[in-house]
């Protein structure tokens, strides 16, 4: 298993690299990181979490709770958001014991590479896998749900924590 780093670590406040090569090494990486989301109990888990600076998710909205839930994006790009937005509360492997409501798009259109290179188009329409989708992508770009939360709720959300 990988160690999960914590806020303020500045590899969660840094855009991430674009991956260039689709090897074994990145293969491992994911299984590292899939075995790393489900032990944490997490829905999404993306590369700055673990410490590696590369543009790659992981997102299962069952939780490991339903077969061929797992989707791996390499370099995924939201390329559309909806305008209809809604609050939803938000926990983060990064953030132990923080949850906040999060404003975000009800669904988008993602862009991505699997593991061996292939480009993906996915338009999820599901609010859910949405929410978790643009919660991941915002970590590779440096932003974490404190950024997206407004001021009352991250006081109310980090009341009583460390």
């Amino acid at each position: 298993m990988l160690e999960i780093v914590e806020h303020p670590n500045t590899v969660l406040l840094s855009p991430a690299s674009h991956v260039a090569s689709f090897d074994v090494e990145l293969k491992k990486l994911v299984e590292e990181m899939t075995m790393t989301m489900y032990a944490s109990g997490g829905v999404g888990l993306a590369a700055p979490q673990v410490n590696v600076s590369k543009r790659i998710v992981l997102i299962d909205p069952s939780e490991g709770n339903e077969a061929n839930k797992l989707v791996a994006m390499i370099n995924p790009v939201v390329t559309w958001v909806s305008d209809q937005k809604a609050l939803g509360e938000e926990g983060c492997l990064s953030l132990p014991g923080v949850r906040l409501q999060v404003p975000r798009a009800v669904a988008v259109n993602v862009e991505y590479h699997d593991v061996v290179g292939n480009v993906h188009q996915w338009a999820c329409s599901d609010a859910w896998t949405a929410r978790i989708i643009q919660h991941e992508v915002d970590h590779l770009d440096g932003f974490m749900m404190l950024d997206r939360a407004s001021l009352l709720a991250r006081k109310l959300g980090m009341k009583g924590t460390r």
